[in-house]
């Protein structure tokens, strides 16, 4: 039964790409991701990460071998069941397999990087085109059911299909 239980914690870690800190707990949360997205029902290639509560900040680089989220490939975003007080950031740099970081680059060394938070308890929300993300204001609600903008930082570049990390400080 332990056996299993590591295997199977290690198949999590393995399969997120994970280069965070150890799990701490699990809150039920989750931040998916789709190619695009039709009247509300996601399309084309999908996936989701879960949002856990840790003593350090959680990256997910969808460069790493092995990562359930492929690089490049999602433009869309939803949270499902997110607690409130979650800060995540979506990232278009990461580093390769072949650095020894395997995380999120730097601001200073990205094209851009949207960071949100939660501010209700259990948040869902719609559908959010990341691109979109570009056009808004510092500390502009997103949706009233708990999601604002924090940091907008966009220098250049396509952000369409070209997500690469994603930060969750919970």
């Amino acid at each position: 039964m332990k056996r299993q239980f590591l295997m199977v914690v290690w198949a999590v870690l393995w399969g997120a790409g994970f280069t965070g800190a150890a799990l701490a707990g699990d809150t039920g949360g989750m931040i998916m991701f789709a190619e695009r997205v039709e009247d509300e029902v996601p399309e084309g290639k999908r996936c989701e990460i879960p949002i856990e509560t840790n003593d350090a900040p959680v990256q997910y680089n969808f460069r790493a071998l092995g990562s359930r989220c492929k690089n490049d490939e999602y433009s869309w975003f939803r949270l499902d069941n997110a607690p409130s007080a979650v800060v995540f950031s979506l990232g278009s740099d990461a580093w390769s397999d072949s650095n020894e970081h395997l995380g999120c680059k730097p601001l200073s060394m990205s094209r851009w990087v949207f960071e949100l938070r939660t501010i209700r308890e259990r948040t869902n929300t719609k559908w959010y085109r990341i691109s979109e993300l570009e056009e808004k204001k510092n500390g502009s609600i997103l949706d009233s059911g708990g999601l604002r903008l924090e940091k907008n930082y966009f220098e250049h570049g396509q952000i369409d299909g070209k997500l690469s990390c994603v930060i969750i400080d919970h």
